[in-house]
């Protein structure tokens, strides 16, 4: 004599059984939020989390040589750096205005433990370093540190002030946009007021440059001076020192009445010394890069940076017969990578049909199991 068996029935069989509309209906709604997410989810080229086991380290020291640095500043920073835990390798190098170190962390390192490992460790080492080093930046690396448009401009024509139209035709155009971050220019630099001091003048008249340095910085600012009342009305005061132009500096007196600036120091107005040069096609170029915003779909915010070119700035007349050229596209490269995901899961759906109606000889089974993935992804 058998005994019967005890069945147990199982909560997910037996609703779909009993309450089939129920299940649908549920099934259904999984499915609308995961289309609304679909289409609402931005598009970036990376996920969201990733988070690279870099950091790049620059320690500022001017008016200096490679060698002082190496030992002054390289080798007591690289002693600490060996202390940081998960640091796999320390690069660096020594240079005239500072030394920059690269370093690399274990896969799977917690990076904002790393960070402040690394800004402890440039902490204690500053007892070691100048006295007079002031300056050192720690750039940890992200997707939005890279632009997600980056192209060169060939402009056509002599420029009085190319710096200008960039900023002004080409920069805020671009930053209007929303969803854009900022906007970075390369190989155009500002014009800017140079006073050029010659010593063996400035001995000759007696002149301190030290001290002539440090008061030509105190007399030019701008700053709050709090508010008065007047009948009753609160007026905010605020005191201005710039010089307006270049006479006037010029004609600053630096030691009594009759010794000016002007007797000492070559005084202009134009763009710094150039010791490198950007070029496009064997052409003098400027080089453009858009930034996005974190939470910006990068897709469409691309295809309106490109408008934007196209439409506007490229029909602008102080632009004109200038040469335009796209070098890098994160939103083409995004769509390329999705095609290609597309292009695969098609081509793997069609042989897996086959397959599973050769061994199932079903074509409504088939048909489950096909659709079965896809689905599941969508809802969740």
């Amino acid at each position: 004599m058998t005994e019967p068996v005890e069945t147990r029935e199982s909560l997910l069989p037996r609703l779909s059984i009993r309450r089939p509309i129920t299940v649908l209906m549920i099934f259904c709604a999984l499915l609308l939020v995961g289309a609304i997410a679909y289409v609402k989810l931005p598009i970036t080229l990376f996920p969201s989390g990733f988070d690279p086991p870099f950091l790049w380290v620059w320690v500022s020291y001017r008016t200096s040589n490679p060698t002082e640095i190496e030992e002054q500043i390289t080798r007591p920073l690289e002693q600490q750096f060996r202390t940081v835990r998960h640091l796999n390798e320390v690069h660096s190098f020594s240079r005239s205005n500072g030394a920059g170190f690269w370093l690399e962390f274990e896969k799977n390192t917690d990076m904002d433990v790393a960070y402040n490992q690394v800004f402890d460790r440039l902490e204690r080492a500053r007892a070691e370093m100048p006295s007079d080093q002031r300056y050192y930046y720690i750039n940890r690396f992200s997707e939005d540190d890279d632009p997600v448009v980056y192209f060169g401009v060939n402009v056509a024509g002599h420029q009085d002030d190319l710096y200008y139209t960039m900023v002004e035709h080409i920069q805020r155009p671009l930053e209007r946009i929303d969803g854009v971050a900022k906007v970075e220019i390369w190989g155009v630099y500002e014009k800017v007021i140079q006073v050029e001091l010659d010593p063996a003048r400035a001995r000759a008249h007696g002149v301190d440059l030290y001290t002539l340095v440090q008061n030509l910085d105190k007399d030019n600012f701008s700053l709050s001076s709090g508010w008065i009342y007047d009948g009753g009305k609160k007026l905010y005061v605020r005191s201005a020192g710039r010089y307006q132009s270049i006479e006037e500096i010029s004609n600053l007196p630096v030691k009594g009445p009759n010794v000016l600036l002007g007797h000492i120091a070559d005084i202009s107005y134009g763009v710094p010394e150039i010791r490198w040069h950007r070029r496009l096609n064997r052409k003098p170029a400027v080089s453009i890069g858009v930034f996005k915003e974190s939470t910006a779909n990068t897709v469409d915010l691309c295809n309106k940076i490109i408008g934007v070119i196209d439409n506007d700035i490229k029909n602008n007349p102080a632009l004109a017969n200038s040469d335009f050229e796209i070098l890098f596209n994160q939103g083409q490269y995004i769509l390329e990578a999705i095609s290609n995901l597309k292009a695969s899961g098609i081509w793997g759906a069609f042989f897996a049909f086959w397959v599973l109606l050769f061994f199932l000889r079903h074509w409504r089974m088939t048909m489950i199991v096909i659709l079965a993935i896809p689905l599941s992804i969508l809802a969740t």
